[in-house]
């Protein structure tokens, strides 16, 4: 199953950050920095390969990496970036030279 970022993940990611009252509709794109910043150092100071207590069929390494990941998807959601998947594409094609 392709993952469709544009479309269907950075849209849930926006709703579930206002909701979840991490970001208002004023907030600017550090509050994502700080977040990266925050699983960052849970991946590599606190987690472990035992199971996670929130997602108990992935290990908590995983999970913290997850969250980075998608932390930083909110962060280019934020900075206004009109194409993810584009982008990503063409990092890792950058990166291949």
């Amino acid at each position: 199953m392709a993952i469709t970022l544009n479309k269907s993940i950075l849209p849930a990611i926006m709703a579930n950050a206002h909701a979840s009252g991490l970001i208002t509709a004023e907030s600017s794109s550090t509050v994502a920095v700080y977040q990266i910043s925050r699983y960052w150092r849970e991946l590599f100071q606190t987690a472990t390969r035992h199971r996670s207590d929130l997602l108990p069929q992935w290990n908590e390494k995983e999970v913290a990496a997850a969250k980075i990941i998608t932390s930083a998807l909110l962060f280019l959601a934020m900075e206004g970036c009109r194409n993810v998947e584009q982008l990503i594409i063409d990092t890792v094609k950058a990166d291949e030279k």
